[in-house]
């Protein structure tokens, strides 16, 4: 088992904190691969189970990458955005808590997050690739957006609406990804996740 970094918004923290967030969809080590992802078809796993291949064909040949989060049985160290004071107390954004002034009292992007100061990790319970407009919309509610606001109804049945869960899903992407981003249709990870207390 190892442990990889990964970042999320304060949203997201709040959602992962909340028990609303169990997948995220990521891009990263795809590029080669997303600059033309209409080309590519996804071909499965191989390799070695302690470091397992991901394969992607195309009619010149085949390409292989490694999910730069880890496998299945890793863990995720999540970096938010986080404050000391000048004590040395952390305070995180996602929280909403007001950070007391003194010399260190300012936010740090999540990015300069060091391990010490991480407060949620995260076990890969499954890791899938495929491309970012076939999530469901299920998936939608398990990427953290507000199931409530994704309900339809029909007499006395409460349904899930797919279309609204993922126009919500596609603001989010857009959101963090760039506008666009979302009609270009990337191969991503899609990895699902447990909290671990």
């Amino acid at each position: 088992m190892k442990e990889h970094p990964i970042l999320f918004s304060n949203e997201m923290v709040k959602a992962i904190l909340e028990g609303r967030k169990t997948q995220t969809r990521r891009m990263n080590k795809l590029d080669y691969i997303n600059e033309n992802p209409g080309r590519w078809k996804y071909a499965g796993i191989g390799g070695l189970e302690e470091n397992p291949k991901h394969y992607f064909e195309i009619s010149s040949g085949k390409h292989s990458v490694y999910c730069p989060y880890g496998k299945i049985g890793d863990q995720l160290w999540v970096r938010e955005t986080f404050g000391t004071d000048f004590f040395g107390t952390i305070y995180y954004k996602a929280d909403d808590l007001f950070v007391p002034v003194g010399a260190k009292a300012k936010w740090k992007p999540s990015i300069f997050m060091p391990r010490k100061a991480s407060r949620i990790q995260l076990e890969i319970v499954n890791i899938v690739v495929e491309r970012l407009n076939n999530i469901s919309g299920v998936d939608c509610i398990a990427e953290g957006i507000d199931k409530e606001l994704c309900k339809d109804y029909n007499h006395d049945n409460i349904f899930l609406d797919e279309e609204a869960a993922k126009e919500y899903y596609q603001e989010l992407w857009e959101k963090i990804n760039g506008k666009g981003s979302w009609e270009k249709n990337p191969w991503v990870w899609k990895i699902e996740f447990k909290r671990i207390n």
